[in-house]
């Protein structure tokens, strides 16, 4: 049987849809809704840092150090079965240091004095799992679970809807916004190679191009 060359060319891939995120305003009107949420820091440090969903539910008390949290797990659902992965994308072996802001140690703390207290208030009947984000008797949260809340919560705010997902390229577009190398903003978000994240947020270097030249001429005017 004849088999035409052309068929076994790969078409290819077409360029996808841009993420839409949030503005840091929207951002910050969804945080202050969801504050009195017992999972609220759950999507405060998906903001900050840029880690996939299954990666904080993965987190364990062991993974923060008072300055950092190390992911080193993803935890996600598969034909209805939760698996743990035990290594995830990007960093070094499978587990990369993300550095946390002040304010972001602060929440974690807070965070640990709720889950203390739902283990004091449950007693004998609470599972010590180790995950910094549980249900409330211990046991780990199911991987939909968050995205369900976040679009719950969304709705309450009044915002337009996203992903929870999209949480992760808000960090990373207003990172490159700001000026942060991309090498690091890569090594945040889980890229091995930096690459992945200027084809990504390519938009963000197209908007940088507009003022690029406004830019350097007024560090020149300001060399005088």
């Amino acid at each position: 049987m004849a088999v035409n060359p052309a068929s076994r060319v790969p078409l290819p891939k077409g360029k996808g849809s841009i993420p839409a995120p949030w503005s840091i305003q929207e951002l910050n009107t969804f945080l202050d809704v969801a504050r009195t949420h017992r999972l609220f820091f759950f999507f405060r440090l998906s903001a900050f840092t840029g880690a996939r969903g299954g990666e904080l539910l993965a987190l364990k008390w062991s993974d923060f150090d008072g300055s950092a949290i190390t992911i080193s797990k993803n935890r996600l659902s598969v034909s209805k079965q939760v698996l743990v992965q035990n290594s995830t994308k990007g960093g070094t072996n499978g587990q990369r240091r993300v550095p946390l802001d002040r304010e972001t140690i602060e929440l974690f703390g807070a965070h640990r004095k709720r889950q203390l207290i739902e283990r004091l208030a449950l007693g004998e009947y609470w599972n010590d799992t180790g995950y910094v984000f549980t249900q409330e008797n211990g046991l780990p949260i199911y991987p939909h679970t968050p995205s369900d809340l976040f679009k719950k919560l969304l709705k309450k705010a009044g915002l337009r809807p996203t992903r929870l997902h999209d949480q992760r390229h808000l960090h990373a577009t207003e990172l490159l916004r700001l000026g942060e190398p991309l090498h690091v903003v890569a090594s945040r978000l889980g890229h091995r190679d930096a690459m992945v994240t200027a084809t990504i947020y390519a938009h963000v270097s197209d908007q940088q191009a507009e003022t690029a030249s406004s830019t350097f001429a007024i560090a020149v005017e300001s060399a005088r």
